[in-house]
This record gives C-alpha cells, structure tokens and sequence, in this order.
C-alpha cells in the first residue's frame, strides 16, 4: 500500500493519514460554507491555516485563503499566499495555472499591467504544457486558457502593444 509515493508499512500510519485527510476536509468545507456566508469572518482565516498545517500540499486551501484575502483588499497577502502555494512540491500544472491566474488578477488590481501579462503567461505555458501531456482535459481547462488568452491580449491592448495584441489575437 503506497500514499504520495511512499509505502505504508503500519496500520498506525494508515490510520493518521485517513484521519488527517478527515480533518482537512472538515476544516476546507467549514472555510468554504464561513466565506459563503461572510467573507470577511476571520474565522476562515483561521480555518484554512490549521488545514495548511495538516496538509500543507494541498493548493485548495491556499486558493480559497489567497481568495479570501483578495475579497478582504489585503492584496499584499494574498499574493504572498499565492507565492507560497507556488513553491510547494509536486504542485499540478493545472493548479500552477490557477495560481498564476489569481496572481494576475492581484496585479491587474494594482494596475501593474506588466506583471499581469508575465502572471497570465505563466498560466497559459502551464496550460500549453498540460496540453502536450495528452490528458483528459475538461471544458473548464479549455475555457480558462482561453480566458487567458483574452486576458494577455486586453492587457496589451491596454498597454497599446500592438505587435504583441496581434500574437495574440491570432492565437485566439
């Protein structure tokens, strides 16, 4: 019996993986249902940091936290949640390019346009990279790349960069 590439060798290991992997469920889907309520309750701060601790691999809780953040104009912080769901080992590309995404959004909040179109490069390399893996790939993958690519071509047309608007329109 493997967990994240590593074997089980005794039942007491089974049983703190099972249990943590309970855990941080119960913790995320508290987080989820205390946003969906208020997004400003520090509740789900605290929440999803305590799943971070029991599962710091798991890229769902720093998106909801970094989206929490955002929601709350603390943009510093969100971006630097973003950064640390970026370095964590193993990471998907999938959830790379989500992360990339959000972290445009945040400069595009800030109206750093340049380090928007780097952010939004980022996700759509990932995407690119995914493609190339011949994976089953959903129509959300689809439309969030496409999305992307929209994104990059308005900020470079925001920016009046034509040469670069017309790469990517013909991407389009």
């Amino acid at each position: 019996l493997m967990y994240d590439n590593k074997p089980i060798t005794r039942m007491q290991d089974q049983i703190t993986i099972y249990y943590e992997n309970e855990l941080w469920f119960i913790l995320f889907n508290q987080a989820i249902k205390a946003y969906d309520n208020d997004s400003s309750d520090p509740e789900i701060i605290r929440l999803l940091e305590l799943a971070m601790y029991i599962d710091p691999s798991n890229v769902k809780s720093y998106i909801l936290l970094a989206t929490t953040y955002d929601s709350n104009k603390k943009i510093d912080e969100s971006k630097n949640i973003v950064n640390r769901a970026l370095n964590i080992s193993g990471i998907k590309g999938g959830d790379k390019a989500n992360l990339c995404g959000i972290m445009a959004e945040l400069y595009k909040q800030e109206e750093n346009y340049t380090e928007a179109i780097s952010s939004y490069q980022q996700a759509y390399d990932f995407y690119e990279d995914l493609d190339g893996k011949n994976l089953n790939i959903t129509d959300d993958y689809d439309e969030k790349k496409i999305s992307t690519m929209v994104a990059i071509l308005s900020l470079n047309l925001l920016l009046e960069d034509w040469m670069e608007s017309i790469q990517w329109a013909e991407k389009i």
